[in-house]
């Protein structure tokens, strides 16, 4: 069964705030995962645990949803630069 992440992302930024982001489903059996709220970024990536980079971009954006549905199933890293600073987050593919 899904269920919903509560991740509480400690900022890298001394100024910034601490945020609460939930992601779900998490773990995804479809392949999207939504966060809220959503996630600004100047840059981010995602990689599997092998430490192999499947997905960045290096344009500013907000975050709202992830899909992971062209990724073989396992464990990736989701790892965002931006005004809050650096924020990592764990998702599972089903």
């Amino acid at each position: 069964t899904s269920s919903t992440a509560r991740i509480t992302a400690e900022p890298t930024a001394p100024s910034a705030e601490r945020i609460t982001y939930i992601l779900y489903p998490n773990p995804t059996p479809e392949g999207k995962v939504y966060l809220q709220p959503a996630l600004p970024y100047d840059s981010y990536l995602l990689m599997n645990l092998a430490g192999r980079i499947v997905r960045n971009t290096f344009e500013a954006g907000v975050l709202k949803e992830l899909d992971l549905s062209g990724l073989a199933s396992g464990v990736y890293i989701l790892i965002s630069q931006g005004p809050e600073g650096c924020r990592q987050f764990k998702i599972i593919k089903q």
